[in-house]
């Protein structure tokens, strides 16, 4: 799942790990071109609007003073976290963190 701008994420390579079946579905938020900034885009001119449990979305979500808050302040309090020897609380490698 990728969360960010869509060219966060490498197209062919995503294309290929979902016809090789490594990867089971994808959630994207806005495909690589930014179909809103060209004038004739079409969901065929990517392959990956092709393959099956693909959800995207339209890249609608925006950003709010309150919500950048929340992401900045949450973001130092997780870092502050390490460096005293407590655990974070939201993890993405929480299997990696044998040395906390």
């Amino acid at each position: 799942m990728n969360t960010g701008r869509g060219s966060t994420v490498d197209d062919k390579a995503l294309y290929c790990t979902r016809t090789e079946g490594t990867l089971a579905a994808t959630g994207l938020d806005g495909p690589k071109e930014e179909p809103a900034n060209r004038a004739a885009w079409m969901p065929d001119d990517n392959p990956i609007f092709k393959l099956p449990n693909v959800v995207m979305t339209s890249h609608a979500a925006r950003y709010s003073a309150e919500s950048i808050r929340a992401v900045r302040e949450t973001s130092a309090k997780e870092v502050a976290l390490v460096p005293t020897g407590q655990t974070p609380r939201f993890p993405i490698n929480a299997d990696r963190l044998t040395n906390i």
